[in-house]
């Protein structure tokens, strides 16, 4: 059942059965060895909102650090401006960004992997990090509201 709905989420549109609920149950079961998840798992990031956001975009990136040859596979499958969405959003993590070990983790890993869609991902993966370095700063210099 669970899947079916995600499936609506990925083909249709979010709606409010595409969820953080949903996610961290296929999230789970992915883990579980189920790989086939990890093709709709990515495909929904396109219609997240933010709290699904903050379950799949860490997910991405630590499935970018653990093995990105599986994941650049399941990314060549969908266009080069999602391939890039997706890649700038996994870097965001839970808006917070990702550690930096990760961050070395999933680059390194994107270099060995190589071609086009890598590339393409590590360059995404680059802005979105530094994104959330800039916007990190931006609220560091702000003065403290009294």
């Amino acid at each position: 059942m669970t899947l079916q709905i995600w499936h609506h989420c990925v083909i249709k549109d979010f709606d409010e059965d595409c969820n953080e609920d949903r996610a961290m149950i296929l999230i789970g079961l992915y883990r579980q060895e189920h790989k086939e998840l990890l093709r709709p798992l990515v495909a929904c990031g396109r219609n997240s909102d933010g709290a699904l956001s903050e379950e799949l975009f860490p997910f991405y990136a630590e499935e970018l650090a653990r093995d990105s040859n599986e994941f650049v596979t399941i990314l060549a499958t969908s266009s080069p401006k999602d391939q890039s969405y997706i890649c700038e959003w996994a870097a965001t993590g839970d808006g917070g960004g990702m550690p930096s070990e990760v961050t070395h983790k999933v680059l390194g890993n994107l270099r060995k992997v190589g071609g086009s869609v890598a590339t393409r991902c590590a360059r995404s993966y680059k802005v979105g990090n530094q994104d959330v370095k800039e916007n990190d700063r931006d609220h560091s210099e702000q003065p403290a509201q009294k």
